[in-house]
Parts: structure tokens; sequence; C-alpha cells
């Protein structure tokens, strides 16, 4: 078998596997409530205000995605994490909203190498009336992060989030706060 097709084999058996690990069971968590606004969620900068606790081995710590339009309708997530050095890496990819209406659940194919993609779904448990604050969860692991809009003043959102967090069975207290200097600038 020449090197060409033992790589597209690999390829292909590396995104079937991605495929069939997304089938898995989501841990018990609340769909969101209400529906979205997806042009109003699905743009700008959200930044971490609180993360259930992240693996011990992640090589970095999520501090805000930003969802950016292209010219051709599409919408990219790019995250922003601080790694143990405190430096800022990211990554992105492209969006695609899985309920239509509802707006609630999505899946983002992240981009590594420019080569190879790994899909991530999510689902928003809860978010602010007026968009200023949004609780995700990832899918199937179950990571659930507290996201604020920059300009949101974190004293006057800080209440609601607690609530929706204590709701879902979380202590506000417990979670992980990345540190103010890990956020760049909008």
């Amino acid at each position: 078998m020449s090197v060409r097709r033992r790589v597209i084999a690999l390829v292909s058996l590396l995104a079937l596997g991605g495929c069939a690990g997304m089938g898995a069971p989501a841990p018990p968590a609340a769909e969101a409530v209400r529906p979205l606004n997806a042009a109003r969620t699905y743009s700008g900068v959200w930044r971490v205000y609180a993360l259930s606790a992240p693996a011990k081995t992640s090589p970095c710590l999520l501090t805000q995605i930003e969802f950016l339009g292209a010219a051709d309708g599409d919408v990219f997530e790019r995250d922003v994490c601080q790694d143990k050095g405190g430096r800022l890496k990211t990554v992105d990819g492209r969006l695609t909203i899985d309920n239509p209406g509802l707006d609630t659940r999505y899946m983002v194919r992240y981009r590594f190498l420019q080569a190879f993609y790994v899909p991530q779904s999510f689902v928003i448990l809860a978010h602010g009336g007026q968009y200023r604050w949004m609780i995700r969860q990832s899918r199937p692991e179950g990571d659930i992060v507290a996201f604020i809009r920059p300009d949101a003043p974190t004293a006057e959102v800080a209440e609601h989030i607690d609530k929706a967090l204590k709701t879902l069975g979380l202590d506000p207290a417990k979670l992980t706060r990345p540190p103010v200097s890990a956020a760049p600038a909008p």
C-alpha cells in the first residue's frame, strides 16, 4: 500500500472515530429552556467568568471565545487559552448549529495544523436576557463554562450567573476562575 493511501486511510479512520465518539450519552444536565437569538449569541467576544474543574493535564486554561463571521455567512469560533507559562494560544473552527430555531446546540470543527479537524459539541444551558452572559456545556465531556461579555459589569451579572449555576447543581465557589490578566483586550 502506498504512503498516500496509508495517510488517506489513517485520516478516514480518525474522522470516523471522532464521529462515533460524539454519540456517547452526555452527563445529566438540563437543556436550555429558552431559544437563543443566534445573531446575538454567536457573535463577538465572550470572556470566561468561571469553569468547572479543568483537567489537570490540560495544557491551556480557556480565557475567552470569539465568534467571527465570514464573508460566505459562516461563523467561526476562536478559543483563546493561557498555557502554564502564561502565553496565550488560539484554536479556531467552523461552527454549525445543530438545532436551528432553538439555536442552543452547536458543533465546532476545530482546525489543527491546517489539516486535521476535531469536532466538539456544545449546548447553551442558560443565558441572560440581554445576552450579557451565558453558560455552555461541552458534550459528551460535560465541562461547564460561564461566559460574560467584556463590557458586562461583573458585579451586576455575577448574581444571575451564580443563581443559574446553582440551578444546574454547581457550587459557584468551587469553579475555576481564570486570572483577569489572561484575558486579551477585545
